[in-house]
């Protein structure tokens, strides 16, 4: 089956994270961290299911996405992994924006 086909038969999830370097694992930069809005303990929605609140139990870094996945509590025992943009802090009706890479600098040097 030609590629854009098998595309196409994808969730609307996996298209929004295209597959470009991701046969190359890369580590964290100097300047990748988490973003500071959603650290441990934090109370998320799923954008896709906001009617429960659940808490932030980690953050890691997707060695092939580039950027960093969080793991929230879920009532069925298993932990996966969302991006910031497919969650929203509770409280709020609002995906999260992604931070660009140079934004997680910043906010280094300010807070440490």
């Amino acid at each position: 089956m030609p590629s854009h086909k098998r595309l196409s038969l994808l969730s609307p999830w996996w298209k929004r994270y295209p597959d470009v370097n991701s046969s190359f694992p890369q580590e964290p930069g100097r300047n990748d961290v988490p973003d500071p809005r959603l650290s441990v303990g934090t109370l998320v929605r799923l954008c896709g299911k906001p009617d429960k609140a659940r808490k932030v139990l980690k953050a890691e870094w997707h060695r092939y996405r580039y950027r960093f996945v969080y793991i929230v509590e879920t009532s069925g025992g298993s932990l996966p992994y969302w991006f910031a943009d497919q969650l929203m802090l509770d409280g709020e009706n609002q995906p999260l924006q992604e931070q660009p890479r140079w934004f997680n600098s910043i906010w280094r040097k300010i807070f440490s």
